[in-house]
């Protein structure tokens, strides 16, 4: 297989429509948001093609943020999924909407497009990349305290949630972000519940 990635443009539209639905359904695509993203950074929309077909997408904008400190709710970050929060001189990409296709699934198309990002982050002289990911097995285990769900581990010492075992190959875990989904947003699956992943610039350059 051999995959691309770059950052998409306007004319990408149908296709990152395309691989929406086919991660997560019509029902739970918004074609708003992504017009949106495409309107205020489409530097920062990476689109992944395997063998010339558009197979996976990351989303992301730029925010004003200590990336040691909690984020905000997916809603406040995106302002409703306008993403009018887009802040140009921002120090911190935030990731808002990583997608893979359930035709190539499994290829590690995600951890490529995140270890791209990184590198838009580290050529950008950006503070580091931020995100939130799903618990989508956590409805299944409610009768455990969140904290015992998110730490724990199959038998090869590997995270249990699916959501995590991914984010864990290329970010940090950190910090538990109650409803981070939720009101229109809301993801059931999750209890609503979040878990912050970041990585930070080794490479950040603070001389002025």
């Amino acid at each position: 297989m051999e995959l691309t990635i770059r950052s998409a443009t306007s004319e990408d539209y149908d296709d990152l429509l395309r691989v929406e639905i086919e991660t997560w359904s019509e029902e739970l695509v918004s074609a708003d948001a992504i017009r949106a993203v495409l309107d205020v950074f489409a530097d920062g929309y990476f689109c992944a093609s395997a063998d010339g077909e558009m197979a996976g997408s990351l989303g992301t904008i730029l925010i004003t943020h200590d990336i040691r400190q909690p984020i905000h709710s997916w809603d406040q970050m995106t302002a409703g999924g306008t993403f009018i929060t887009h802040d140009p001189g921002g120090n911190v990409m935030y990731g808002a909407a990583a997608s893979v296709s359930g035709r190539f699934q499994g290829l590690g198309i995600g951890t490529q497009l995140i270890e791209y990002a990184k590198g838009y982050v580290a050529d950008h002289n950006l503070d580091g990349f931020v995100g939130g990911s799903r618990i989508p097995l956590y409805h299944q285990h409610s009768d455990m305290p969140v904290e015992s769900y998110v730490d724990k581990r199959n038998d090869d010492g590997s995270r249990f949630d699916p959501e995590l075992r991914f984010y864990e190959r290329c970010l940090t875990v950190g910090e538990i972000l109650p409803e981070y989904m939720s009101g229109d947003w809301a993801d059931p699956e999750s209890l609503n519940f979040g878990v912050q992943v970041y990585w930070i610039n080794p490479r950040r350059n603070t001389d002025s």
